[in-house]
């Protein structure tokens, strides 16, 4: 016996009718449904609607996932953070002290890397054999300690430059208060003991 020949059996018994009753008049008059042009046109407004959602949900989602996947260019990256004050550390023998520092020897290829008082960034490019280690420092005197992931791609590489900016107008601002010369202004008036 299937589900249906137990339901039918329970219906029949229980004495609930199988048929489906009719609606009385009065709900006929009350809630009269639209005309079928009318629901036609709202399907397809809704799906006008749906669909545009769906467009523009799908371009977010792609926009973002190429900015994860793809890393700006050498020359970029170079020039960027020049400007911003920091240079590639050239020599071997300091990236090897910066590569056993950081908390992964080998990442992602487009991953940031760098340290909280943003003196030094490491990222992680694709190279001939792997993955490339670039180094690029503030003063490079200091040591590399406490070292903070960026996202990947472009959006790491805008995460670092926000912070780097930010750094360079809070470094602006204190030189700023630093160098202003307080001046006292009194009242002609006042009398000084």
């Amino acid at each position: 016996m299937g589900v249906s020949h137990v339901w039918g059996y329970f219906v029949f018994k229980s004495g609930i009718s199988p048929r489906v009753p009719a609606l009385p008049e009065w709900f006929g008059k009350k809630f009269r449904l639209p005309s079928k042009k009318w629901i036609g046109l709202t399907y397809i407004v809704f799906s006008g609607v749906l669909g545009l959602g769906a467009f523009k949900w799908t371009q977010e989602e792609v926009l973002t996932r190429w900015r994860r996947q793809h890393f700006p260019s050498w020359r970029v990256l170079n020039s960027s953070f020049n400007a911003l004050g920091l240079r590639e550390v050239s020599q071997p023998d300091q990236q090897q002290r910066i590569l056993r520092s950081l908390p992964v020897s080998t990442d992602d290829s487009g991953r940031l890397w760098f340290t909280d008082d943003l003196a030094w960034v490491a990222l992680f490019l694709e190279g001939e054999s792997g993955s490339e280690l670039k180094v690029f420092c503030h003063s490079c005197q200091d040591q590399a300690r406490n070292w903070m992931p960026a996202r990947l791609g472009w959006e790491g590489f805008e995460q670092i430059l926000e912070t780097l900016e930010k750094r360079i107008e809070r470094e602006k601002s204190a030189l700023r208060l630093a160098t202003h010369k307080r001046v006292d202004v009194r009242d002609a008036r006042e009398i000084i003991y």
